[in-house]
């Protein structure tokens, strides 16, 4: 029988992997996954991360403070909170380190 997995559970089975130190194949064949079910999931899960930024960052003017992280440049407005600036780094670091 096929196990249908969710976009979260394959995102952490690929940090799982990735953090692992193993092969694909070698951690594949632990979770009897097909390694190139696997990799597929790889390819589509790196090519659609994106960042949901706070709806309040659509209504605010560009400041002068300009961050960049290779190649994602944030630009937060005058009136951002230190919380929410420091959740978006955080989470723009998690997906940074993912790609490496």
């Amino acid at each position: 029988m096929k196990k249908y997995r969710t976009k979260a559970e394959w995102s952490t089975l690929i940090r799982e992997q990735e953090k692992s130190g193993k092969t694909t194949v070698a951690f594949c064949r632990e979770r009897n996954i097909h390694p190139n079910l696997f990799y597929k999931k790889r390819r589509e899960n790196k090519a659609g991360r994106f960042v949901k930024l706070p709806e309040f960052y659509k209504s605010i003017v560009h400041s002068s403070l300009k961050i960049r992280i290779q190649d994602v440049i944030i630009e937060p407005g005058p009136h951002a909170r230190v919380a929410e600036l420091k959740s978006i780094l955080q989470a723009v670091i998690e997906v940074v380190h993912a790609h490496v």
